[in-house]
């Protein structure tokens, strides 16, 4: 399956390519910066239409690598050849150490709230803010049931299973419900789906009672490697979403 993932990504981005031309429309007054990782580098000031400018110029360079541990490249030298400019290189290489930080990240379960990626991408903020879904913070919470397994069996007639992120230890307490979701672009008016990029969230509260997501609609899934990427940069909105929202 995990194979068949990177066999479709290819098709997938053919679809995706269509959204960076939707989004060239929206008109966004003001500067973002793009700035280095930590330390002393290339620094791009520009504004939103500058940014989707420079999403569909590397996109053709940019590629989703592995199957069961999925890894965004960039093709620098296909780039240079056919004449990128310096500041949509120095683009797309921030962005592959920006996805790279946030997998390992992800993979050492260090809390999104501790450790703030955003001040990395500031030049991607309203561009991820104009097609995103928000999360009204309403948890509900569900039981109480007999003991800790009758809650998991709960669970798992609802749907759900223990979160999955390669080289984690398991945490019990945390699960989801992959779904499939038209999630992306928001205000493009295309109804995109993508199995498993999106999932509901529920949390064991106790052995008796978990909390779900009270949200109408579901939030992007951290579950990178068992799903097909909706685009080379959700790695990156993905981590933006949770530390934006929920």
């Amino acid at each position: 399956m995990l194979r068949a993932i990177s066999s479709h990504w290819s098709e997938r981005m053919a679809v995706v390519a269509t959204m960076f031309w939707i989004m060239a429309s929206i008109s966004v007054s003001g500067c973002f910066r793009l700035q280095g990782n930590g330390e002393a580098g290339v620094q791009v000031d520009f504004g939103l239409e500058e940014h989707n400018a420079l999403v569909r110029a590397v996109t053709p360079y940019m590629k989703v690598v592995g199957d069961e541990n999925p890894r965004l490249e960039f093709d620098e030298n296909a780039a240079r050849a056919n004449g990128l400019e310096e500041n949509a290189i120095a683009f797309a290489n921030e962005a592959v150490t920006a996805t790279r930080d946030v997998l390992s990240k992800w993979l050492a379960r260090e809390k999104s709230s501790e450790t703030s990626f955003r001040h990395r991408w500031t030049s991607w903020d309203a561009w991820f803010e104009a097609m995103a879904d928000t999360c009204n913070h309403v948890r509900s919470r569900v039981g109480p049931f007999r003991d800790r397994s009758a809650t998991e069996q709960a669970l798992r007639n609802a749907g759900y299973h223990p979160t999955r992120i390669p080289g984690q230890s398991y945490d019990a307490n945390d699960w989801t419900r992959a779904v499939e979701y038209s999630g992306i672009p928001m205000q493009s008016g295309h109804a995109w789906s993508f199995a498993g990029a999106y999932r509901y969230h529920a949390r064991m509260d106790g052995d008796r009672y978990y909390t779900m997501q009270g949200s109408p609609t579901p939030e992007p899934n951290p579950e990178f490697h068992t799903y097909i990427w909706p685009a080379w940069w959700w790695v990156m909105y993905a981590q933006w979403w949770h530390e934006e929202y929920c």
